[in-house]
């Protein structure tokens, strides 16, 4: 567990209420240094905005999802103050941890130390928005099973106007004694090599947009940034799934050009 002290990477942690940390994204927006006057605006509980000047104290630098990069800290009594709720207790105490995987174990700690209190994990506190981001995900990933009919139905359309195209061609390998299976091969080789060049250019396209989210924090609608961690193997997957679309989606084309005959081919001359 790592404590919001340690983050501060210049200026001081022990604020005053008239002291204000930023965030290393908010401090360069905003292109203030320490000891320079910010103007924050709250709205308080009764829907109404109240604006204070804050001296900045300090920069903050939190490498990670759940970072202060994007926030800014003030003393307690002083948001308390601004909210309007000077003489109402507090309800909630929200911890933040370095290592996410520590969350059970520093739960099992805080309530054997304070039995009372009502301890839960985040992922335990989000269970509806968690479920809300997993049905967002099974909605694009049927989106993305809708794509790959799609993409296999095309595949079939080209390699079929390709046969139709091809007729006379046909009729002369035929003519020259090639056999049915080496005609049905030749199809399935090129919906093969559509396969491949599809499979490399998604893996390059996937491969270089990872990779920029990995090394890039980006924010949805400037709230939720993407945690990306990118490995090789993400690419087996998709690339033999891809392939193998291609390759089966090529099986009609080919068998329905290896049942021309010569005869019937040759008359589109």
């Amino acid at each position: 567990m790592r404590r919001l002290s340690e983050t501060v990477i210049a200026g001081s942690f022990d604020i005053n209420q008239n002291g204000i940390i930023l965030g290393r994204n908010v401090a360069e927006d905003l292109g203030v240094h320490i000891g320079d006057s910010v103007t924050i605006k709250v709205i308080n509980v009764f829907g109404k905005p109240v604006t204070k000047r804050l001296l900045v104290a300090g920069f903050s630098k939190h490498e990670g999802f759940a970072g202060f990069d994007n926030s800014a800290v003030i003393h307690i009594r002083e948001m308390r103050k601004i909210r309007g709720i000077e003489t109402r207790p507090s309800t909630s105490v929200i911890v933040k941890l370095y290592d996410q995987t520590q969350a059970e174990e520093v739960k099992d700690w805080i309530k054997t130390r304070f039995p009372k209190l009502t301890v839960r994990t985040l992922a335990q506190s989000g269970e509806q928005v968690v479920a809300g981001f997993r049905q967002g995900v099974e909605f694009i990933n049927v989106v993305g099973y809708a794509g790959t009919v799609a993409t296999a139905l095309g595949i079939i359309t080209v390699l079929t106007m390709m046969v139709t195209g091809k007729t006379r061609d046909i009729g002369v390998l035929r003519a020259l004694g090639i056999q049915k299976r080496n005609i049905l091969l030749i199809f399935i080789l090129d919906g093969a090599i559509i396969g491949i060049i599809g499979a490399a250019c998604g893996a390059v396209l996937g491969t270089v947009t990872a990779l920029y989210f990995e090394t890039n924090r980006v924010a949805l609608f400037g709230g939720l940034a993407l945690y990306v961690i990118f490995t090789p193997e993400m690419l087996y997957f998709p690339v033999i799934a891809g392939f193998l679309i291609a390759v089966l989606a090529s099986i009609y084309p080919a068998w329905k050009a290896s049942t021309y005959e010569p005869a019937e081919a040759m008359r589109y001359f």
